[in-house]
C-alpha cells in the first residue's frame, strides 16, 4: 500500500482530480499480489503475515478510500513544508512554524 500512497501523492502533486487518483488505485490494487520481481516479492511474503489490527482490507473500496485519504494528508503536509515558490507567502499565513510543529505531532501520537 505504501506504493498506492506515494502514487497518489504525486498524482495530488499533478493536480489530479480525485476521482482519477481512486480511478488509478483501483487499477493498480488489483496488480499488489501479482509482483513478479523477486526483489519485491520477499517484502510482498514479510509484510503478509504481520497482524493487521487496523481494518478489515477485504473491501477494497476502503482501501482505495484510506489511501487517497492518507495521500490526500500526506501531499497537504508536503505542501506546507515545501510550499511552491508562488505562494510560499500565503502557506506562511495561513500556518505558523507553531501550528506546522503541533500538525505534525499529532499525526506522530496517531
Amino acid at each position: 500500500e505504501q506504493e498506492l500512497i506515494a502514487l497518489a501523492k504525486m498524482r495530488f502533486t499533478q493536480k489530479d482530480t480525485e476521482d482519477e487518483i481512486r480511478e488509478i488505485i483501483r487499477n493498480n490494487l488489483h496488480l499488489q499480489g501479482k509482483l513478479e520481481d523477486p526483489g519485491i516479492r520477499w517484502q510482498m511474503a514479510l509484510y503478509r503475515d504481520f497482524p493487521k489490527n487496523c481494518e478489515d482490507t477485504s473491501d477494497p473500496e476502503k482501501t482505495v478510500e484510506r489511501v487517497v485519504d492518507i495521500a490526500h494528508v500526506l501531499f497537504h503536509l508536503d505542501q506546507v513544508e515545501h510550499p511552491q515558490r508562488s505562494k510560499k507567502a500565503v502557506w506562511h499565513k495561513l500556518l505558523s512554524k507553531q501550528r506546522k510543529r503541533a500538525v505534525v505531532a499529532c499525526f506522530r501520537m496517531a
